[in-house]
Order: structure tokens, then C-alpha cells, then sequence
């Protein structure tokens, strides 16, 4: 009888482990891409989000920026350019750094990398400028390892945004003129470079953009833009598509 041949139906027990581990990683993926594209209306973040860093890059012994000129800064893993007048005295460019050991979530974004400050002080006494007369190109760069989630899986580039805060982590704002150099792994955006700056990425379209405020440990609704219905349940289908081609490619390779 049939059921009799299907029932005697004998699989290894290689196949039998890996039919599981694929299972298993492809409940997984559908899982979390529901919940990054779906989940848009609670956050993590407290009213201050990271501690100020206590240590900074040391003054050079010249000026990155003589006050009438512009400059290409290189700091850390910062590049900052400036046009003439940015600043009104010879300065150079301070970055510092705070480690996060659980990253923060803005809606469907993720923080990559650490929260680093970057400020311009003045060459003569080390004071900070808050309010730099004109806006530079602020440049981060990135790690592809820094994308890696579930241990397998990357987070998408093409998302990536140059995030900035000026008040100590208590608002954050994606800078919408963030531009992704997938070539030198590398965001950059043109903004004053007076705050803190991470990086943050998700599983979205990149025209994808939040906001997110503190105002006396209240938190204020998410702003986005560019979230629908329809393109979730599109990149979802994707998503399912590539997975359960993988999946089958996988199983039908052992017979």
C-alpha cells in the first residue's frame, strides 16, 4: 500500500539535522522581519541613552582648521570637511567615544556602531564649539562584521544612517541626507559637527527615516515617513521567497 511505502521512508541523520537547522533559521527569519518592519510604535530608549565619553582624541600640534580656510579632518574612524569659516579661530577636529553593550533601538533602526563625539575645539585653549557658523560633511565609517546579527545574517547597508543628537542622547535624529559608500563602507551626511553620532540600520527601505525624543522621561510618538502596508507585506514576500528557495534547494540536494 502507499502509506505503508511512505512510512518505511527512511532519512538519514544528516538530513534529518540540517531539514532542522534550516527550519528552525527560516521560522527565525520570518519572525524578526515581522517584528523590525511591524514593530513601529514602542521603544527602548531611556531618557539619556549613553554616557559621555571621558576620553577624546589629544590636540594635534598645529590646527586641523586655520580659521579662514577650509580642511579634510581625518579622526578615528571620522572624516570631517570644512569650508572656509566654519569656525571663527583656529581649531581642530575632537572625537570620543562610548561603547554600548546593548544596542539601541529606534523603531525598525539598530545601532552598529559606538555613540562617538565629535566637536571642533579651539588650537589655543581647548574650548568646545557648540555652534559651528556653517555645516560640514560628517563622515563615519563602518565594518560590514559591525552588520552581523543571529551570528549568520547582516543587517542591509543600502539603510544606513548617519544619526545625531545634540542634548546628550535624550533626541536622536536620522539625517536625511545621509549618503551609504558601499565601495568604502562609509555614511556621510552634511550636518554641523557639534553633537553625537552613531550609525543605525534595519531591515526597511532606505527613504525609511524616525525620529525620536525625550521630553521628562516621557517618550513622544515616532515620526517616520515612507512606512506602508503594502511594502511591508512586499519585503516580507521577499524575504519568505528567498528562504524557502534556499530551503528546498538544500533538502532536494541530498536526494
Amino acid at each position: 500500500m502507499w502509506y505503508n511505502k511512505v512510512s518505511s521512508m527512511k532519512y538519514s541523520s544528516s538530513f534529518l539535522a540540517t531539514f532542522s537547522i534550516f527550519f528552525t533559521t527560516f521560522v527565525i527569519a520570518i519572525l524578526f522581519n515581522v517584528n523590525v518592519f511591524y514593530h513601529v510604535s514602542k521603544g527602548i530608549l531611556g531618557a539619556k541613552t549613553y554616557t559621555a565619553p571621558t576620553t577624546f582624541t589629544g590636540k594635534p600640534s598645529s590646527p586641523d582648521i586655520i580659521h579662514d580656510q577650509g580642511a579634510i579632518v581625518k579622526r578615528d574612524n571620522f572624516s570631517i570637511t570644512t569650508a572656509p569659516g566654519t569656525v571663527p579661530f583656529d581649531s581642530y577636529v575632537s572625537v570620543g567615544c562610548s561603547s554600548s553593550s546593548n544596542p539601541i533601538s529606534i523603531a525598525n533602526y539598530w545601532q552598529v556602531t559606538p555613540i562617538c563625539e565629535v566637536f571642533f575645539r579651539s588650537q589655543h585653549n581647548d574650548a568646545k564649539y557648540l555652534s559651528p557658523l556653517k555645516s560640514s560633511i560628517v563622515s563615519r565609517k563602518y565594518t560590514v562584521e559591525s552588520l552581523r546579527y543571529f551570528g549568520v545574517f547582516f543587517l542591509p547597508e543600502t539603510s544606513l544612517k548617519l544619526v545625531k543628537s545634540t542634548d546628550g542622547g535624550q533626541t536622536w535624529t536620522m539625517l536625511r541626507n545621509s549618503v551609504v559608500d558601499i565601495e568604502n563602507d562609509t555614511v556621510s551626511a552634511i550636518t554641523e559637527a557639534n553633537g553625537a553620532f552613531m550609525l543605525m540600520t534595519g531591515f526597511v527601505e532606505p527613504t525609511t527615516y524616525y525620529s525620536y525624543s525625550e521630553v521628562k522621561g516621557v517618550s513622544t510618538p515616532y515620526q517616520s515617513e515612507g512606512f506602508t502596508f503594502t511594502g511591508f507585506m512586499k519585503k516580507l514576500n521577499s524575504t519568505i521567497s528567498k528562504i524557502t528557495t534556499s530551503l528546498l534547494n538544500t533538502i532536494f540536494s541530498f536526494y
